[in-house]
């Protein structure tokens, strides 16, 4: 039983051309029966049917045996409507390309019946019914008028539906076929509910169990058929021998018959030619042969139908089954490729070369995919990174300015601050005699800190001349040495740094391109030590460059000299001569020096506590170091000739050669001694704790541990700093630079993506628009839009494989190449840079937008319910 409670839809609400098509209809209908709704066109019958049959929406409440709509849920309606409701159409709605037996098989399947044996019993039996098994084998599009909506009929039968929508089924068929279809129709009507829209008010007033009629959207009246019933033929094509007048005349010729309506006047001037067995007629009355026209001739009476003949037709139902195969989904979905594949093959040329256009866009997504991968991708083979460490960079790509690494060391928010000495690691073996190994790798050097270095291979730093290096440095080395050294086999071999020749004694992991050296070492190198500060004095321009001290200083905490003299008299006490002490090496006796266009004499050698290079002169020289340093072990370094040794940050020494004096406030430090030392130590000017040393120091990279995580991110970003660790620091401000470059290449495939896009929509709208009758027919059929939806999906998934991805792939298959083979010519560097990531986010970028525009049209188009699709397109 139906319900109809409030229907009501308008055309073109709120527009001046605005039509109540249903207007607050109301009614119920039985569960069985055959229902006519009859009005002048454009009352609402055909609407209101289709609302019914669920092919439309409309406003108000629908209830099926129970089951309520209250409102048009396309997807719960399509469930309900494909199970339960069958559709016989004015045109038909066959799939013209399939057979008769596809057309009842598609319809099963649909309601999820699959099963072989099941369906061709069915189908057999549904096609005998009505007389089309012979047919079966048969392409719709080869079948008459009649034949087709017969099938119409069996395809809604083969589903056993409650519910059977017939809109104008006769309204393209002759008398006797519009007889035998709605025969069918009313023998059906016994088990179902057939509700039948026409404009022949005789075929429902015999056939009609009960008869709504419509007018301006509305049911204005409501009839019940009742008692015998006959339908008058309509015989205005049809001739009926045995009720007209024959007149026959046997001639020598043969037998003539006339045959004349009892009414009819006839006057015959008929003559009959016969000429090489060909009989003419000549007549001036118009002639047609029967052959040539619509007229049909039975040799019998006209016989009116009455109710008791429709009785003939039987169905029964009672032995269907709704049995369904487990078919693998993955042969399902092969399947669905399959047919897919076929549909883009079979296309016509103009196609096929926007097929090569589609596949030329896939080759230049490919040139943006692989410019945007050299600008975005971070060659790490140029990093220096050891991820225990913190460091700050800013948007300009400066390192970190000393003034904030001071501040932050200073309110305790970091520690263990390094200052990073930047050179080349150089490696040189001669493994055979013409063959030479040499790599230069650039490098961070930083002291070995126990716990900050993961060892892959040897033993950690245990004395001044060994390194560890990291495992990118050593697989520099092993490819420069065409793999002829190993990890192993680098353990204990030499390597070179600032000059200095270091053991490699391990090889790290999990940092790049870094070198560790022992504490002391590292020291020596970052503060400057071996640089001799004097002023560049020469002893006969053959000796080098002089160390030059004064007299007054060079002397102990208790004012005895540094020095012995070895031979010579030593000075004179002459407070006027000039006169200088040599090292023993050099010594000429009476020999003069021209330091500063003054000529010192040579007094005498010496053997200096701090180095046998140390010249004494009586005149103060003028020789000064500059900035701090810092000694892990002062012994035979320096000492403290006056006031104490430093106690923290707060406190340094003075070299004696300075202006300082102890108390005196340097830069917030207070001197509390003065130091005389060797030449290394009288480089500087000043000698503090490790830390002040370090950020006093003239290189301008520092690493450091962070304490106070929150407060050294907020001082960093208040300075205009970043606070990162080494390796996202380094990654960061790589990937800056690359920004406008990146934005480039990303513009240009975001253009690519939108023409392809533009180009896959419209390929896809074409492909919509020639199958628009077969969607039409499945989603009229009860298909739902996710089937419809999954086929289209894949066509475009098919298209977008077969052209873009195709011209793509290739794209990166070739330059892959290239870049391997240019790469490998440069060792370590990558100046070529590839990323497999990249390439798959390319191919899934290019696949989710090809695809999401390939589906645009369909998915647009399934907004539409049946029925609009239908009026829309003229299906």
């Amino acid at each position: 039983m139906i319900k109809v409670r409030g229907l009501n839809k308008y055309f073109n609400k709120g527009k001046g051309n605005q039509i109540h098509v249903i207007d607050n209809t109301s009614f119920e209908l039985p569960s069985t029966g055959l229902i006519s709704f009859l009005g002048h066109s454009g009352s609402g019958k055909t609407t209101l049917l289709n609302v019914l049959g669920g092919l439309d929406k409309a406003k108000g409440s629908i209830s099926y045996d129970g089951l309520e709509f209250n409102k048009y849920n396309m997807r719960r309606i399509d469930e309900y409507r494909s199970k339960h409701i069958g559709y016989v159409f004015q045109n038909y709605n066959l799939l013209l390309s399939e057979t008769v037996f596809d057309n009842l098989r598609i319809a099963l399947e649909l309601i999820g019946v699959t099963d072989p044996e099941e369906i061709n019993k069915r189908i057999e039996y549904t096609l005998k019914k009505v007389g089309m098994y012979k047919f079966r084998k048969k392409k719709a599009f080869a079948l008459s008028g009649g034949q087709q909506q017969r099938v119409s009929i069996a395809r809604a039968l083969v589903k056993n539906c409650r519910i059977i929508i017939a809109d104008e089924p006769t309204g393209n068929l002759d008398s006797n076929n519009t007889i035998e279809v709605m025969n069918i129709l009313k023998k059906i009507s016994k088990n179902a509910l057939v509700l039948l829209v026409t404009h022949e008010k005789n075929i429902a007033d015999f056939y009609s169990d009960y008869i709504f009629e419509l007018k301006d959207g509305k049911i204005v009246s409501q009839s019940e058929m009742s008692g015998e019933k006959v339908l008058q033929r309509d015989t205005n094509n049809v001739a009926y021998l045995k009720d007209m007048k024959l007149s026959e005349e046997n001639t020598s010729l043969g037998n003539i018959k006339l045959y004349t309506e009892d009414d009819a006047e006839v006057n015959l001037d008929l003559s009959f030619i016969v000429k090489n067995g060909t009989i003419y007629l000549k007549t001036d009355a118009p002639i047609k042969l029967v052959s040539n026209s619509n007229l049909k001739i039975v040799d019998d009476h006209y016989q009116h139908i009455e109710s008791t003949d429709v009785d003939d037709f039987s169905y029964d139902t009672s032995w269907y089954k709704d049995l369904k195969t487990n078919k693998n989904w993955f042969k399902k979905l092969l399947l669905a490729i399959k047919n897919s594949f076929i549909s883009f093959k079979n296309v016509k040329k103009r196609v096929k070369f926007i097929y090569v256009g589609l596949a030329c866009i896939g080759i230049v997504c490919g040139i943006g995919i692989i410019a945007l991968t050299n600008a975005s991708v971070v060659d790490e083979s140029y990093l220096y990174y050891n991820r225990n460490y913190h460091e700050l960079t800013n948007d300009e790509y400066e390192y970190s300015e000393k003034t904030v690494i001071e501040e932050a060391y200073e309110n305790g928010y970091i520690d263990n601050v390094i200052s990073v000495i930047q050179s080349s690691l150089r490696f040189d073996k001669q493994i055979i005699v013409s063959r030479v190994i040499s790599s230069v790798n650039y490098s961070r050097v930083i002291p070995y800190q126990e716990g900050r270095v993961d060892l892959a291979y040897g033993n950690y730093v245990s004395t001044d001349d060994e390194i560890i290096i990291s495992k990118s440095v050593a697989d520099s080395i092993i490819k420069a040495a065409d793999e002829k050294l190993s990890h192993e086999l680098l353990i204990g071999e030499s390597i070179e740094f600032m000059g200095m020749d270091f053991t490699i004694c391990g090889i790290s992991e999990k940092d790049k391109n870094m070198g560790y050296i022992s504490f002391n070492k590292y020291c020596n190198i970052a503060f400057s030590k071996g640089t001799k500060y004097s002023d560049g004095y020469y002893v006969d321009s053959v000796v080098g460059a002089m160390d030059v001290r004064y007299e007054a200083f060079e002397v102990d905490i208790n004012k005895n000299p540094l020095y012995t003299i070895t031979r010579g008299e030593g000075f004179t006490k002459s407070t006027t001569d000039y006169e200088i002490l040599v090292p023993e090496n050099v010594y000429v006796e009476n020999k003069t020096i021209n330091l500063y266009g003054i000529e010192y004499k040579v007094v005498g050698a010496i053997n200096h506590k701090y180095g046998d290079d140390i010249y004494v002169a009586n005149q103060k020289a003028s020789s000064y170091g500059y900035g701090y340093t810092y000694y892990p072990d002062k012994e035979g370094n320096y000492e403290i000739v006056e006031g104490v040794d430093i106690a923290n940050d707060n406190e340094i020494l003075a070299s004696v050669y300075s202006n300082y004096e102890i108390g005196q406030k340097v830069s917030g430090k207070t001197v509390v001694g003065k130091f005389n030392g060797t030449n290394d130590v009288m480089s500087a000017q000043f000698i503090s704790t490790y830390s002040v040393a370090v950020m006093h120091n003239s290189n301008y990279l520092f690493i450091f541990d962070v304490v106070d995580l929150e407060a050294a991110s907020e001082l960093a970003l208040q300075r205009g700093f970043k606070l990162n660790d080494s390796y996202s620091a380094q990654y960061l401000t790589e990937k800056q630079y690359n920004q406008e470059i990146i934005m480039v290449f990303e513009i240009l495939f975001v253009v690519l993506a939108i023409v392809s896009s533009i180009f896959i929509y419209f390929i896809m709208r074409s492909k919509m628009i020639s199958d628009i009758y077969t969607i039409g027919v499945y989603r009229s059929l009860g298909a739902s839009r996710i089937r419809i939806n999954r086929k289209y999906l894949l066509d475009s998934f098919v298209l977008t494989t077969f052209t873009v991805l195709i011209g793509y792939v290739f794209c990166i298959l070739i330059y892959t190449g290239i870049a391997n083979l240019f790469n490998d010519l440069f060792g370590e560097m990558e100046l070529l840079k590839a990323s497999t990531l990249h390439y798959l986010l390319g191919g899934v970028a290019i696949y989710v937008i090809m695809i999401f525009f390939g589906m645009l049209p369909i998915i647009m188009l399934m907004r539409k319910t049946p029925s609009e699709i239908c009026s829309k397109y003229d299906i």
